[in-house]
């Protein structure tokens, strides 16, 4: 009995977590304010009120790191590169990473300039 006492309280607690999150961006029609819609529960992800605003902030966080992972790829590769001895194969296949880690720097550039085009020419 105590063992479904236990599980029945570790449900309901992470019940309780998950419609917290919910209701913290939950907006709540109140007819007595004067707009009509009234904000009543605030928390840390009140600040996205659209879909838009969820994808943008995983963006930023994204495009830098991706662009870091880049350019740890390309130190790695130079390193790789010195300590080959001129051996053609491992010069072959650093070139390579090389070459993947720039291809991989320039589309990251196109797309976050599309995201930012996008973003002033339908959301002005």
């Amino acid at each position: 009995m105590d063992k479904l006492r236990m599980l029945v309280k570790r449900t309901s607690t992470a019940y309780d977590t998950y419609m917290s999150l919910i209701a913290q961006s939950l907006e709540i029609i109140d007819p007595e304010s004067t707009g009509g819609v009234k904000k009543i529960l605030t928390g840390p992800v009140s600040q996205f009120n659209t879909l838009g605003d969820i994808i943008n902030a995983v963006l930023n966080i994204l495009f830098p790191l991706a662009i870091l992972i880049a350019f740890v790829l390309i130190v790695k590769a130079g390193f790789d590169l010195s300590r080959s001895m001129g051996d053609p194969g491992v010069v072959k296949k650093v070139q390579a990473q090389i070459t993947n880690a720039v291809i991989g720097i320039i589309l990251l550039a196109v797309s976050y300039w599309l995201a930012q085009l996008t973003t002033r020419i339908f959301f002005p």
